[in-house]
């Protein structure tokens, strides 16, 4: 695993970032078949979402039987911005090699939540659900846990219908021998978040404040996400915000046509991302 340190100018200071990065497994999604072997990075990405990052820092490429792609001297791209590409019509023989592919990403800090016990099991069931938690908890809980640990309160480990990631810890009376069922905690292990700085790209000068995930990703992907999980909209003077558009799926946007005044004032964002 390496560590890279990165330091970034935003806003007249500097933001000083530890990344850790490590190597993908070999990816091999694609054959010479056709017309040529694509291992590019919207592939990639789209084949193993679970495996491969948005802005990987480094690639190899290598045929499948291990020899570097520059020994061949075929004509192939490799690099971080597109991933791998031959084309078979490019070769002197008409036919490109079978080529693997790999990259080296941030590495995705995890750690565990507290333990929840948001509910009791005095009328029907002992409900610890992945749905409640992340509604009532959003600054500590995650939608997509990678783990979980289920207790009874008072530290025993426990055997319930239910413990597991999708749907969390579910207890039913009904479901027990001795019709009800122990007082249960339940644990997650979480991506760990945290806020990017205040972004204020845009002004409402034009036809609208633009605060966009898609722009604000664009042109600060070091410290930006593709995929926040919270954000907090505010104007420029620190007032919170109350505007057309403020969600994680588009970020923040203000349209002048659509206030009173037909003046938008102007804004600031930022959102919770993962590491």
């Amino acid at each position: 695993m390496d560590l890279k340190l990165q330091i970034f100018v935003l806003f007249g200071m500097f933001v000083v970032i530890n990344a850790e990065y490590e190597w993908t497994p070999w990816f091999d999604r694609d054959n010479p078949s056709g017309s040529g072997d694509l291992e590019t990075i919207v592939y990639v990405i789209r084949d193993y979402p679970d495996e491969m990052c948005l802005t990987p820092n480094d690639i190899e490429c290598q045929t499948t039987g291990g020899l570097s792609a520059a020994s061949t001297g075929e004509v192939i791209t490799c690099n971080i911005d597109s991933g791998f590409t031959c084309k078979n019509s490019d070769q002197p023989d008409g036919r490109c090699q079978d080529y693997k592919v790999r990259f080296k990403c941030p590495v995705i800090v995890y750690k565990w939540t507290p333990w929840f016990d948001r509910d009791d099991p005095s009328f029907s069931a002992d409900s610890e659900t992945v749905s409640h938690l992340f509604q009532e908890n959003p600054d500590v809980m995650c939608a997509n846990p990678t783990d979980i640990q289920c207790q009874t309160t008072d530290g025993i480990h426990a055997e319930v219908i239910t413990c597991n990631t999708e749907s969390g810890l579910i207890c039913k009376n009904s479901d027990q021998p001795d019709g009800s069922c122990q007082d249960y905690k339940v644990r997650f292990k979480c991506p760990a978040s945290n806020w990017t700085p205040w972004f204020d790209r845009d002004d409402p000068s034009g036809s609208a404040d633009s605060e966009t995930v898609l722009h604000l990703f664009q042109e600060n992907p070091d410290v930006m996400c593709a995929n926040p999980t919270d954000i907090q909209c505010q104007t420029t003077d620190g007032i919170h915000a109350e505007v057309i558009t403020c969600n994680t799926e588009s970020g923040l946007i203000c349209k002048n046509s659509d206030q009173p005044d037909g003046s938008c004032q102007d804004y600031k964002v930022r959102f919770k991302c993962p590491g």
